[in-house]
């Protein structure tokens, strides 16, 4: 049924129509190429804005695993730590410190200790969110430069 209703619409199409859906626009290669045009220059200010922003991301995807190991005290998942970064020595210091912590109050089971922990631990996520807002601020400086 469906092919007998396909047959009677193109037999019933008008031959002007048919013409015209075959026809190629008059300005179909100018404006073609000049879309041509603006897509490979927009294509490499994207790769130009990938080149500049794959350190950053690589930044940030650092301190996000950075943040992940501190939220579960598991500094086996971002070790080795970069000793010229300056966020990371912290965040190695953060780690040694909190374990002597955690020692001292399995001895004691002195509230203060805790306390002293989870102060330590507020420090240093601190740290890690100043350093992600720094390369967030970087990058939105970069994209807006460049757009």
């Amino acid at each position: 049924m469906n092919r007998l209703a396909l047959v009677a619409f193109t037999a019933l199409l008008p031959v002007s129509l048919a013409a015209q859906i075959g026809a190629v626009p008059s300005r179909l290669v100018e404006v073609e190429t000049e879309r041509s045009r603006a897509c490979v220059s927009t294509l490499r200010q994207i790769a130009v804005l990938d080149r500049v922003l794959a350190p950053i991301v690589t930044r940030g995807t650092r301190l996000g695993e950075i943040a992940e190991a501190v939220a579960l005290e598991d500094r086996m998942m971002v070790e080795p730590f970069e000793s010229s970064d300056e966020t990371e020595v912290l965040v190695q210091n953060w780690f040694t410190t909190d374990a002597a912590l955690a020692q001292r109050y399995v001895m004691s089971e002195d509230s203060g200790v805790l306390a002293e922990r989870q102060a330590g631990r507020e420090t240093i996520k601190a740290v890690i969110t100043e350093a992600l807002t720094t390369v967030q601020q970087y990058a939105d400086s970069v994209l807006t430069a460049n757009t």
